[in-house]
């Protein structure tokens, strides 16, 4: 339906496209969500070309797919939005990252991760590991896991603190192939400590990247437009009013006249120890005016 040429403009928005490309996801037609990704792409809907989710979604498929052209399509689409300066969510950095690692492009991996703000993140920490015990730079993976190890946090916590199966096989991996012994003791050390803190996921890192984005949180849905410059002269009162996704006002309101303020304003004019002109003027419109942002 989105292709039909007599329903051309019918559904141009993001949430259509959403909603298809995660139906196409959901039944494993991943060739078809890029198809459909680029046919959004050439509408550029509301003046972009790389909404978030929909960006998500084209990179899960592209990992899916673990061919070389959808590694290549994966990558191009990371460096076009990054040009543009369009902000690519975590999730679809991690696609990537990982599907660069199963086509043996480890530095790639590190520098599509580098782009996410969210170093802690349990996907982004297990990949990055894994990129670096693959280019045998183990003194790096030590330092990550005695972080973990010797880090204080509630139980409830330690999920984002976990290790995961296919990186303990890259380390033991990349031991064999540099033949350390004094790093091997090491490392048995290390994976006795992880064990003992409940530092040791049971969930395999394909698991967890596939894991299904949680929801929007209601703040997301707020008007975002630009406000006032850092540094300019304006108070906390003169902010606009905002709108949630409800529609629900959630600003600052300015207080509306009724016949009760109009007839003491009039009593006021009329007395000889009222405000005054000026003065009742001042008390009725002395709100500072409320700056729209729609």
């Amino acid at each position: 339906m989105l292709n039909d040429k007599d329903l051309d403009g019918f559904f141009d928005q993001f949430s259509s496209y959403q909603i298809a490309l995660d139906l196409l996801y959901k039944r494993e037609r991943y060739q078809d969500v890029l198809n459909l990704f680029d046919a959004m792409q050439e509408k550029q809907l509301y003046g972009t070309k790389f909404p978030r989710e929909c960006v998500v979604l084209a990179l899960a498929s592209c990992y899916k797919l673990n061919t070389r052209e959808s590694y290549e399509y994966a990558v191009k689409l990371v460096q076009d939005a990054r040009d543009v300066g369009a902000l690519i969510l975590r999730k679809g950095l991690t696609f990537a990252a990982a599907l660069a690692l199963k086509h043996n492009e480890p530095k790639v991996a590190m520098e599509l991760l580098a782009l996410t703000a969210q170093l802690n993140y349990i996907t982004v920490r297990n990949l990055r590991m894994i990129a670096l015990a693959e280019m045998d730079r183990l003194d790096d993976v030590f330092l990550t896991l005695r972080s973990i190890i010797h880090q204080d946090v509630p139980a409830l916590s330690r999920h984002e603190q976990q290790v995961c199966p296919e990186t303990i096989a890259k380390v033991e991996e990349s031991l064999k192939r540099i033949g350390d012994k004094e790093k091997s003791h090491m490392f048995e050390q290390m994976q006795r400590a992880l064990r003992e803190n409940n530092h040791l996921s049971e969930k395999g890192l394909e698991e967890l990247l596939c894991t299904p984005m949680a929801s929007r949180p209601v703040g997301r849905d707020f008007d975002r437009s630009p406000g006032p410059r850092i540094g300019s002269q304006i108070s906390s009162y003169q902010r606009g009013p905002v709108r949630g996704a409800s529609g629900v006002r959630v600003g600052p309101a300015r207080h509306r006249q009724g016949l009760r303020d109009i007839a003491e304003g009039a009593a006021r004019e009329q007395s000889p120890f009222g405000e005054g002109p000026g003065r009742t003027a001042m008390h009725t419109h002395g709100f500072p005016p409320c700056r729209s942002r729609f």
